[in-house]
């Protein structure tokens, strides 16, 4: 799996695969809903997904302005999230959340 930078023309398939994972996904969904892309409110989120080059999204990876990281990414092995984690490796985190298995 590998991360990229989310654009406007991903926001349908990351809200499908967020709502499938509903209850692990609420935050995601909210502050999406709420603040759109690289917006600069607190919750605003800058996020990345995972590709498969179909146009279906099979990840998403986001921190918000305020340093809240959100996830969600069933399929994401250990070595995923670790490519993860070196997209934010300058920003400061506040809070994790996420499904615990991931």
């Amino acid at each position: 799996m590998s991360w990229r930078p989310a654009e406007n023309r991903d926001l349908g398939p990351v809200e499908a695969l967020l709502l499938q994972q509903i209850q692990s996904a609420m935050f995601l969904i909210g502050n999406l809903r709420n603040h759109g892309l690289c917006s600069e409110h607190p919750n605003g989120l800058r996020l990345w997904v995972s590709d498969p080059g179909d146009g279906a999204v099979t990840g998403v990876f986001a921190i918000t302005n305020g340093g809240t990281v959100l996830m969600m990414a069933p399929g994401a092995t250990a070595s995923d999230w670790q490519a993860a984690g070196q997209l934010i490796v300058e920003r400061e985190v506040t809070a994790v959340l996420g499904d615990a298995p991931q």
